[in-house]
């Protein structure tokens, strides 16, 4: 049996997996299976990766033709149930590896015997900027509900993924790999990460036209939030861990939905499937208490809520008052329902809504 199978779901990606499988190809864990699986690209992407297995006849990679487009989530799905190996890795085609990190990954997932081991996330910007993705790991190590965003950044025991019949959500476009992750973290009994090795993720859409959300988007995240609660709904946690759950579903709508699309529209409808899932929620007694919660949750008034919502999205967050347009003396700053008043960066009043 081989260590890792790593799955890569390939769509018109010529242009950049023979940089993904190169950082495939020098890992220093050799015992590696790769299983490009190809949704129907209509450029090269399938002569690439053909022409890449002739020259490299040491690795043990694998092609799989999708006969329609089926999707990410699907195509995936496929990878899972075709893996042989002990544990199952995720790569996105436009993105890349460290050299060590698989073999970081395995060693230690073997030494504390964890079912899922997360490494560190460095993105990249077109612009050339690069930010580490550091923090969060701390939380992770310490609850395992953190585990909520990332699918390609870990390795999973295969047995774990087959035992709990966790797969890619079907159907969901966008926000499937936190359904994904959120399955995982309702049944993992061990968790572990590695700081000093990182799986390269590469930003493409860096304007800021890209920060909004379309309708297509829209209508993702509200099967994501979906999808979330009707998870863990039956699932056998902590009331604790199925708030922090729920409150991400909600809040992706309310919230952070809201705040990315400029439609009138949609983000009523965002509102609307807000206070549907708060109606599926378990423990609705106790979410009234979460932060911004409540006025969602005490009436149905869609078009009274939406006037609530573009009140606190403030045209001028984080509203800067300079000296000689230069030097910053004073700011207002908007997050949540929390506003802060700075001078000279130094927080001197927070003002509750």
């Amino acid at each position: 049996m081989r260590k890792i199978s790593v799955i890569i779901p390939c769509f018109n990606v010529e242009k950049y997996i023979i940089r993904c499988l190169e950082s495939l190809s020098n890992q220093t864990l050799k015992d590696l299976e790769i299983i490009c699986i190809d949704d129907c690209s209509t450029d090269k992407t399938v002569k690439t990766i053909k022409h890449y297995k002739k020259n490299h006849p040491e690795l043990k990679l694998h092609l799989i033709c999708n006969k329609k487009n089926c999707g990410v989530s699907t195509t995936r799905n496929i990878g899972i149930d075709s893996a042989k190996a002990e544990f199952i890795g995720f790569v996105d085609p436009d993105d890349y590896i460290d050299s060590d990190f698989y073999e970081k990954l395995y060693n230690h997932a073997i030494k504390t015997k964890s079912e899922i081991t997360v490494a560190n996330i460095r993105e990249h910007t077109l612009d050339g900027q690069i930010t580490q993705k550091t923090s969060w790991l701390k939380k992770l190590e310490k609850e395992r509900k953190y585990f909520n965003h990332t699918i390609w950044c870990a390795i999973y025991r295969s047995d774990f993924l087959r035992r709990h019949k966790i797969y890619n959500p079907v159907g969901i476009s966008n926000g499937e790999d936190t359904v994904f992750c959120i399955q995982c973290a309702c049944h993992c009994k061990k968790i572990s990460s590695v700081k000093n090795t990182f799986y390269n993720y590469i930003r493409y859409d860096n304007s800021a036209e890209s920060r909004f959300y379309t309708q297509k988007h829209v209508n993702a995240r509200i099967k994501m939030s979906h999808a979330i609660v009707d998870y863990i709904n039956n699932c056998n946690i902590s009331s604790t861990e199925y708030l922090f759950h729920f409150n991400k579903a909600f809040r992706f709508l309310y919230d952070y939905v809201y705040k990315r699309t400029t439609d009138e529209i949609l983000r009523k409808e965002s509102i609307a499937n807000a206070i549907e899932l708060y109606h599926k929620c378990k423990y609705p007694e106790y979410f009234k208490q979460y932060p911004g919660a409540y006025p969602f949750i005490r009436c149905g008034d869609i078009d009274g809520l939406h006037h609530y919502q573009a009140t606190r999205h403030h045209p001028y967050k984080n509203k800067q008052i300079k000296l000689l347009r230069k030097i910053p003396i004073a700011s207002i700053e908007y997050k949540n329902e929390v506003r802060t008043l700075r001078i000279f960066g130094i927080p001197i009043i927070d003002i509750y809504e």
